[in-house]
């Protein structure tokens, strides 16, 4: 399905919560389709009890909860409800607000924040491979922007670093602040030893060939955008995406909640030449315990919440 993945693909997949619920049950299954029973220890069948989301052991009598750990647990709504807001992840792809949420899926306001952060929870890459060929670096700063005649204080801004593979992956990070340390530990963990790096002409990055990578710039206040093959116009391409999907979608985002928004951003990117696999990993991981690998809850800085427009 890579022209497409349409809500009917979805409903035919997934008609009701039982075949939602029965994915779930095979993700914890064997090879073989058979569950071992925690408590009798040994492979039994196990039978769907339909008036509660468990199924019980036909030996033993152990009741298992597919639904726990994962980020439906606990939840009150129907299970498709859960598959329509993934969905939207994939028709929006500039971003999908609370708002769109609310109308979307008809729940409240506060049902829906929450619903989008626990997916959002999912873009994270949870066991990142290192970025090769060619790697563009460079840092950005989310917050707002001093109207003209304002005499209001410039609320502070949140310092983002991000590594993007030249026609391959991305990966930000919102970071407390922008030093040698922060940014190397970043490099190091997420761009394979021995890549070549772009950058601009920022100081902190002249060390980079003393830590074993190749590295070139280019001179931004001189107005050089392009020097042959030496650039930073698809890391600064994505700086403009994520800041237009802010402005657009969210309008505002607090530091906490920052890096959770950058997730979803980097994950669309990622998936860019093949959109379909936005719905297909997002069930993926949605459909398995949060436990084999996926971060629970947004990720972010942990700071005070504070409005900030990003300009």
């Amino acid at each position: 399905m890579t022209r497409g993945y349409t809500i009917e693909h979805l409903l035919i997949r997934y008609p009701d919560d039982d075949a939602v619920l029965e994915a779930i049950m095979q993700n914890t299954a064997d090879t073989d389709g058979r569950m071992q029973c925690p408590t009798c220890q040994a492979p039994r069948e196990f039978r769907r009890i339909h008036t509660r989301k468990c199924y019980q052991c036909t030996k033993c009598g152990h009741q298992h909860y597919p639904l726990a750990g994962t980020i439906m647990a606990r939840t009150k709504l129907p299970l498709t409800k859960w598959l329509r807001a993934v969905h939207l992840f994939y028709t929006h792809r500039s971003g999908v607000s609370a708002q769109i949420l609310q109308r979307e899926i008809e729940v409240t306001y506060k049902v829906a924040w929450r619903m989008g952060h626990q997916i959002r929870s999912l873009m994270a890459d949870p066991n990142p491979d290192p970025l090769r060929k060619i790697v563009e670096v460079d840092e950005t700063y989310v917050g707002g922007r001093k109207r003209a005649g304002s005499k209001k204080p410039i609320p502070k801004k949140t310092a983002v670093f991000g590594t993007l593979e030249r026609g391959g992956r991305v990966r930000t990070t919102a970071v407390q602040q922008v030093n040698k340390a922060t940014l190397f530990t970043l490099i190091q963990e997420n761009v394979e030893l021995g890549t070549t790096i772009y950058s601009d002409e920022h100081s902190l990055y002249t060390k980079l060939p003393k830590a074993g990578y190749p590295h070139d710039s280019v001179l931004h206040k001189a107005h050089e955008w392009r020097r042959g093959n030496v650039t930073t116009n698809a890391m600064e391409g994505h700086w403009s995406r994520v800041k237009r999907t802010i402005r657009g979608a969210y309008v505002w985002v607090s530091p906490q909640w920052l890096q959770s928004y950058l997730d979803e951003c980097s994950f669309l990117h990622n998936r860019r030449h093949c959109p379909a696999l936005v719905v297909e990993d997002l069930l993926a991981r949605m459909l398995r315990p949060l436990s084999s690998g996926v971060r629970k809850g947004p990720p972010g800085l942990r700071q005070t919440p504070s409005r900030s427009r990003a300009k």
